[in-house]
């Protein structure tokens, strides 16, 4: 059976938040990432929608073993805090099977395009046959009675001077 996973954008150890958590929490900034991930993967795992009780805020800021990280994932504008509920903002677009979907679509047709610029000039529905190659070589006709030096000596035009310039000045 696969392994549960969710989506993580590349440049999120470099946002903005995760320094002003980092600093609100006094931890450092790949801590807080670290954690980040944890407090999502739970959402992901426990939540079908990114809404979960108040309750929740409790085991939360004990899965992290920090406290406040929640209010600090709040103040970046990463949590929403109500009196009744938390809730993960976009929950929808970064998490749940959609999100899952997308993004596995998304990574399909990138190597489907990259597969493409590979093959740019290529096909490989053609069969190549090093036979076809030689017979049309046997089939091809050389003219060996032709030379171009050949026929610049046998050229008519007698009045090649090579010391006049192209357009008739003696060098």
């Amino acid at each position: 059976m696969a392994q549960p996973w969710m989506k993580i954008e590349l440049p999120t150890p470099d946002k903005v938040e995760v320094f002003q958590m980092s600093e609100l929490l006094h931890i450092e900034s790949d801590c807080v990432l670290g954690k980040l991930v944890r407090i999502w993967g739970w959402f992901n795992e426990h939540s079908t929608d990114g809404v979960e009780p108040i309750s929740v805020l409790k085991i939360l800021n004990n899965l992290v073993g920090v406290d406040y990280f929640c209010d600090a994932m709040a103040e970046v504008g990463w949590l929403i805090i109500n009196k009744k509920t938390i809730r993960i903002p976009n929950f929808e677009i970064h998490n749940g099977k959609g999100a899952k979907q997308r993004a596995m679509a998304a990574r399909r047709q990138e190597k489907y395009r990259d597969k493409q610029v590979l093959q740019l000039g290529h096909n490989d529905n053609v069969t190549l046959d090093e036979s076809l190659d030689k017979s049309r070589l046997d089939n091809t006709r050389i003219d060996k009675s032709y030379s171009p030096v050949m026929d610049a000596i046998d050229a008519e035009d007698t009045n090649l001077d090579l010391f006049t310039t192209y357009q008739g000045e003696q060098l």
